[in-house]
């Protein structure tokens, strides 16, 4: 494209960074992602989302909070999708703890908690045994009227109550 004197733009960047992400390339999706910031094009929120994604998902958590970090410090305000893949990947590298500070900051960051949200965190108290906190943040999603289907939730109460009835005999 370069070539041809064709500049790409955040769309035609971030769906190639995508592309490197889901064929697990990450030094190239890294690559490109600074390119693009030293072509001057700035990245928006989908852009800083794909690499926390892919970041989430290899459990590198420290890169993916300087990731946070960075889009902040360059004026792109996070979403409930950023603040979701993040919790995600604290619950499934087991810091419940940092996953439930973000869950709580969202609400000062102007980002609504979506039954996705809830459903991470839930089932990140589940893998933790921590049923109480679980429950707890069921009956916080019922009450304010997030519908969650049980089909989701309900693996992680059983899976939890197998559990205590096996410890029990």
């Amino acid at each position: 494209m370069k070539d041809k004197n064709i500049n790409p733009d955040v769309v035609t960047y971030t769906s190639v960074i995508r592309g490197f992400c889901y064929a697990n390339d990450w030094k190239e999706a890294k690559c490109l992602f600074i390119d693009m910031m030293d072509q001057g094009v700035q990245p928006n929120v989908v852009s800083f989302n794909v690499i926390m994604a892919e970041l989430c998902k290899n459990g590198k958590m420290d890169e993916a909070s300087r990731l946070l970090e960075l889009m902040i410090l360059r004026g792109v305000k996070p979403n409930t999708s950023t603040y979701n893949t993040l919790i995600d990947g604290y619950c499934l590298t087991g810091k419940i703890d940092r996953a439930r500070e973000l869950f709580v900051s969202m609400d000062s960051n102007g980002c609504m908690h979506d039954v996705f949200t809830y459903n991470m965190l839930i089932n990140g108290y589940c893998k933790t045994k921590d049923v109480e906190e679980a429950l707890s943040l069921y009956s916080e999603m019922l009450s304010k009227g997030i519908n969650q289907q049980l089909l989701h939730i309900a693996p992680c109460f059983l899976a939890f109550f197998k559990y205590t009835r096996l410890s029990m005999l």
